[in-house]
């Protein structure tokens, strides 16, 4: 999310001073390769980018390259250092693998690409880009050409075939719901027209309960993966600190009341360090009926089993699904000590979680380490 977010400010200030760019999206891979799909990197006319495609080794062909092959639109690249040793040699690629990269241009008043993506950030909602990547003529279908399905349905852009846009939204929605981006190839009358849909995510927000002096650097770094993060604390004093400056907001209030005021999503994640027992009571029984996608509670197993058998006690019995939320003690087990380490071990737990990942080493992974969704044709008829 920081580097979509960095493509979106840079693509911003270039509009904004007349200048044009060119966006490089990574549309399709297969084998081992650095970066998956959906992967952005934006490029000046100075020469300067931000983002990222790869390691570092395709960066600096693209930044030579990029212009002149965007001169009759958009085009897709592709690097396959599995064909010879001379082209992995050429690019430095230390993959076995083969990447496709979508090039536009960006040009003041023209077509926008990171136009959908930019309206879903601010409004913090998922979407679904369909981007075709490649059309053989006859279907009318050209490189570039986009339908954006939004979190409530709705859909923009269209194609020469109502056909294929129904099947573009049925897909799309479907890869929403999922959660997982995906290339589809649609065989039609006038020939094959291959489509990259990309789920965008809003950043993820981190609400934290408790502003002590070790939720700090839990701030810090959830902020340093362009999280959105939210301080509660019923003591100015502590809440008001200036070590909390890098949270996107601080409330002073009750936590239970606070619980009752914030919009809880499932792209939310709660982390309760209040040090102390009644507040902690109090978040618990309000978050484990929500649809937070992560809860995690600092101090030992026997205090949090303590907060439940409390809770209830008061009425408020969790269900096996909201207790598989629970994290307790937070954070993996990385034998965490200072606050620091703590902060690392609970970040990366959260980011496991997301991902659906149990947080294991990877050496022990058996097959790629990303999930990859198989290639299949659609027969449009």
């Amino acid at each position: 999310m920081l580097e979509l977010r960095a493509v979106l400010e840079t693509a911003e200030r270039l509009a904004a001073r007349g200048e044009d760019g060119v966006l490089a999206t990574v549309v399709k891979v297969e084998g081992s390769t650095y970066r998956r799909l959906g992967a952005r990197l934006l490029v000046t006319r100075a020469g300067e980018w931000v983002g990222g495609i790869s390691g570092g080794c395709l960066e600096g062909d693209l930044v030579r390259k990029a212009w002149w092959r965007t001169e009759s639109g958009p085009a897709v690249v592709t690097y396959d250092s599995t064909a010879d040793d001379e082209t992995a040699w050429q690019f430095g690629l230390g993959c076995n693998g083969v990447v496709q990269v979508l090039l536009e241009r960006l040009t003041p008043g023209g077509v926008d690409p990171l136009a959908f993506p930019r309206r879903w950030v601010r409004r913090g909602e998922p979407g679904v880009l369909a981007t075709v990547v490649r059309a053989d003529p006859a279907t009318g279908a050209a490189v570039g050409d986009r339908l954006a399905v939004a979190a409530d349905g709705g859909s923009e852009g269209d194609f020469h075939s109502d056909e294929l846009s129904d099947l573009l939204r049925i897909d799309a929605t479907e890869c929403l719901a999922r959660d997982r981006s995906r290339v589809e190839t649609y065989a039609l009358p006038g020939g094959e027209v291959e489509v990259f849909f990309e789920v965008v995510r809003p950043p993820l927000r981190l609400v934290v309960f408790g502003a002590g002096f070790d939720a700090v650097p839990v701030v810090r770094a959830a902020k340093s993966l362009g999280w959105r993060v939210t301080v509660v604390d019923r003591r100015p004093v502590f809440a008001r600190q200036p070590a909390f400056t890098a949270a996107d907001e601080v409330i002073v209030a009750p936590p239970r009341e606070v619980c009752e005021q914030l919009r809880l999503t499932a792209r939310t994640a709660a982390v309760v360090m209040n040090h102390n027992f009644p507040d902690d009571r109090a978040v618990l029984a309000a978050l484990l009926p929500s649809v937070v996608c992560y809860i995690g509670v600092l101090g030992p197993r026997a205090r949090t089993e303590k907060l439940l058998a409390e809770a209830a006690r008061d009425g408020s019995d969790p269900s096996a699904d909201q207790l598989a939320r629970l994290h307790a003690p937070v954070g993996l087990d990385i034998g965490a000590d200072t606050p620091e380490e703590i902060a690392v071990a609970v970040i990366a737990q959260i980011v496991a979680t997301v991902s659906g990942h149990d947080g294991g080493d990877l050496r022990d992974r058996p097959g790629p380490i990303h999930r990859r969704e198989p290639a299949r044709v659609v027969e449009a008829v």
